[in-house]
Formats: C-alpha cells, sequence, structure tokens
C-alpha cells in the first residue's frame, strides 16, 4: 500500500475494485455480491471507486451456514451434502441474490480469490453471472 492514500485496502483490491465498476458501468450492468470467507472484502474493494453506486446493487456477508440458510437460502441438504464452500453451495448463493436483489451479475466468493492453480479448490472464489434477458447464470 502507498503511504498517501484516503483507503485501508491493498492498492491492488482497490484498482481491481474500479476495473469491475468501470466495466460494469460501461456494460450498463448491476452487481450483487455475496461472501462468505472474504468476509466483505469484494464489496468493500467495489465500493471504494467513485460512482460505484451507479453499479454496486447490494452485498451479503453470509459467513456462518446458518446466515447462508436464513439470508440466502442456502438449503441445509446443500451445504450438508457438498460443503458450505463447494460449487452447489455457491450456485444456491447466487440463486439468492436473484431472489433478495435485482442485480445484472450476482456473484458468491466463498473463499480468498486466487487462481484455481495456487489454491485448493474449496479456497478460490467462484462467479456467476447473468446477461441480461439471459435465462441461465454461468459459472467462471
Amino acid at each position: 500500500m502507498s503511504d498517501n492514500q484516503d483507503f485501508i485496502l491493498p492498492d491492488i483490491l482497490v484498482s481491481r475494485g474500479r476495473e469491475v465498476v468501470a466495466a460494469n458501468r460501461a456494460a450498463g450492468l448491476r452487481v450483487a455480491v455475496a461472501e462468505s470467507c472474504t468476509g466483505g472484502l469484494v464489496s468493500a474493494a467495489l465500493t471504494e471507486a467513485a460512482g460505484s453506486s451507479d453499479v454496486f446493487e447490494a452485498g451479503f456477508v453470509t459467513y456462518s451456514n446458518e446466515a447462508k440458510e436464513e439470508i440466502l437460502g442456502v438449503s441445509e441438504e446443500v451445504i450438508d451434502t457438498f460443503g458450505s464452500v463447494s460449487i452447489a453451495a455457491a450456485w444456491s448463493m447466487a440463486q439468492g441474490i436473484l431472489r433478495k436483489a435485482e442485480p445484472t451479475w450476482p456473484s458468491r466468493s466463498p473463499g480468498s480469490p486466487a487462481r484455481p492453480e495456487e489454491a485448493s479448490a474449496s479456497r478460490w472464489a467462484r462467479w456467476f453471472s447473468r446477461s441480461p434477458g439471459a435465462a441461465r447464470i454461468r459459472a467462471r
């Protein structure tokens, strides 16, 4: 981090947040985030960008299994069967975002953002996106 800044997040996160906001603003999209192990870090990075309210719809931090179930509607069966940081739980969290907010790009981050080859499968961020008018959500 530089010594001369008005935010506490690392420069790389602020930079990535600005990129996401700018790209989604240009595309006319709105973003909603459901986080778990990242504890709100994704939402914080997005809202550091000037004008992020044009793009950022909502952020939910659902760290506990109970919060995932109660707030986003992730079923206990999904968590018990596949785990709370599984692709099935991530999919369910993205579906919950669609019910709770009006994003055009719902996402769920179950763990620390990293490339899959640098971390275990259960620790990298999983993202789901929906294009305007599309009936499906794509996993990335």
